[in-house]
């Protein structure tokens, strides 16, 4: 009776840490690391994965991450996850998470920054012009002329472009670098 106890008390042990993974795509992980914001190489090196899917005229595709030689379609969150995992690539950096939204990105894998210090390669944040929601992301390019130039991923241009917004313009909710794991 005792074993067969222990035995059923296992199992569930076993399934339910599985369905729980599953369920929510929350893993426990044992390792420590570090958490810092991302170096300025890793940063650069990120916007030039978004500038070759650019130039390989990928188009956008809700939900994609498809890498860049296979570019069929991405979305904006998945250019960004792409583009950084390319950019740690034989690095010590990983990204916190491989599969956040552009709303998990604000809200627990960046660093808020200001217009006046993002550099190019950090996150600008976009959402609808009367809700704090998060629901776009791009990559910075640079500020000019009150203007915020951005590389996204987007279906009003359907695919990989370079974008604008006035730097007033209440469709940006923020500014952003992503956090690393080191």
């Amino acid at each position: 009776m005792k074993k067969s106890l222990l035995f059923f008390s296992l199992v569930i042990l076993i399934f339910s840490s599985c369905s729980f993974e599953f369920l929510t795509g929350i893993r426990y992980v044992t390792s420590s690391f570090t958490t810092i914001d991302c170096p300025t190489e890793i940063i650069s090196r990120a916007f030039k994965f978004a500038e070759l899917y650019e130039k390989e005229d990928t188009v956008y595709e809700w939900g994609g991450e498809d890498p860049l030689r296979n570019t069929i379609g991405i979305d904006c969150s998945g250019l960004v996850i792409m583009c950084y995992k390319y950019a740690m690539v034989d690095t010590e950096y990983k990204l916190l998470n491989e599969d956040m939204t552009a709303q998990n990105i604000h809200d627990y894998a960046s660093t808020k920054k200001s217009v006046g210090t993002v550099q190019k390669g950090d996150l600008v944040f976009i959402g609808p012009e009367n809700s704090n929601k998060i629901t776009h992301i791009g990559f910075f390019q640079k500020y000019e002329d009150n203007i915020v130039y951005i590389l996204d991923s987007s279906s009003d241009l359907n695919g990989v472009h370079y974008n604008t917004y006035s730097v007033d313009s209440k469709k940006i909710k923020g500014y952003g670098r992503m956090k690393v794991k080191y």
